[in-house]
């Protein structure tokens, strides 16, 4: 039996991915199609069940997640395959299915460019491949998930418009996502196919709980990294330095609200667009970020430099390597026009307790990795 407005789905075991279940089963009740990669079917539910319970855990009351995962049907697939991997006999039941709506969400986080090559075949020809299975399933709209910095390295006012592909970019990732969004305009336009871009800015965890719910990325990739380094820095004979702007802001936005954005698109037919910027007014500026996890962290002698470092001693340059993925958002502001309606801010408090959960699960993670050590050691003797 169809359920009104059934939906294809990549990206259901990643960060947004998964949200988007939770929220879409209370907002608009509909059978979800998730196109998973994985060995074995066994291999690709437990891959949602833990995505599904990862993104839950940031929400109180917790979502019944187990039923989002009784209810999603999972297809086998793979991104970077023709038609996403999909077999005939899943083709042939999804379009018995009578999917109206395809979701892309999946995407490569990675930016080094040493993996230049994966990370094109999984940003770029990824939702290539998924626009030729929505035009073979006959959807009525795809719906590309893309980011904010496809604007580039520069700060400066972005609308919500495509944006040159001749840009600076600060990685790998940013030039992927931005040439992804030519390709799929293009692709969407010669078959007639609806499209929607939207384009989140730096997302992090639930403003419910705020714990991380199911993302390590952004905000806590850089928590990470100072964690790393925080011995170093204890062992350190003076102030250790970092090139920043301490007055940039960060365009952070909690998961809750970005899934509030995608379900108002949702309820105005998307109608808006075809380009919308899921975003925050003002933001926390570069100063608050350092200041509030060198706290958390115990790291008492990280100071910010606007200017380029001057014979760097060999810790900094550690520093500068380590933290070389995040150097551009750290010393370049942007702001991104927004037409959807109401905007979205972080407090100082709220975004304390953001960097308190993120700290918190870090340390929570080494624990439990230091138990299973001590456990297979005790196995082992």
């Amino acid at each position: 039996m169809r359920t009104e407005n059934p939906i294809l789905i990549t990206g259901a075991t990643g960060f947004l991915g998964s949200h988007f279940l939770l929220w879409l089963s209370q907002h608009r009740p509909s059978t979800a199609y998730a196109v998973i990669r994985g060995s074995s079917n066994g291999e690709r539910q437990t891959k949602l069940q833990q995505a599904l319970h990862g993104a839950a855990d940031g929400y109180l009351p917790s979502p019944d997640w187990r039923k989002v995962l009784a209810d999603t049907r999972v297809v086998r697939g793979d991104i970077e395959e023709r038609l996403c991997g999909v077999q005939a006999a899943d083709l042939e039941a999804l379009r018995d299915a009578g999917a109206r709506e395809f979701w892309h969400f999946a995407a490569s986080l990675n930016f080094e460019e040493k993996r230049r090559e994966l990370i094109r075949s999984q940003n770029v020809d990824g939702p290539l491949n998924a626009i030729d299975l929505a035009i073979q399933l006959g959807v009525d709209r795809f719906v590309y998930v893309s980011t904010a910095y496809t604007a580039g390295a520069a700060d400066g006012h972005f609308e919500e418009a495509l944006h040159s592909r001749e840009s600076s970019f600060s990685n790998a990732y940013e030039e992927s996502k931005c040439e992804a969004e030519h390709r799929v305009t293009s692709r969407c336009a010669e078959h007639g196919l609806p499209l929607t871009i939207l384009r989140p800015s730096i997302v992090i965890g639930s403003s419910f709980t705020h714990k991380p719910a199911g993302t390590s990325s952004g905000l806590y990739g850089f928590i990470r990294e100072l964690h790393r380094l925080r011995r170093r820095f204890e062992r350190a004979d003076g102030p250790i330095r970092m090139h920043a702007r301490p007055d940039v802001r960060l365009n952070f936005i909690p998961v809750d609200a970005v899934m509030r954005d995608l379900m108002r698109v949702i309820d105005a037919g998307f109608e808006a667009g075809p380009i919308l910027h899921v975003s925050v007014e003002g933001g926390v500026s570069v100063e608050q970020l350092v200041t509030r996890s060198s706290w958390e962290l115990g790291i008492e002698n990280l100071v910010i430099t606007p200017e380029p470092l001057e014979a760097p001693s060999p810790l900094e340059q550690i520093v500068d390597r380590r933290m070389a993925f995040y150097g551009s958002y750290l010393r370049s502001e942007k702001h991104f026009s927004r037409s959807l309606p109401d905007t979205w801010s972080i407090g100082c408090t709220d975004f304390e307790r953001y960097v308190a959960e993120g700290v918190a699960e870090l340390r929570g993670l080494a624990l439990r990795r230091a138990a299973r050590r001590k456990q297979r050691a005790a196995e082992s003797a």
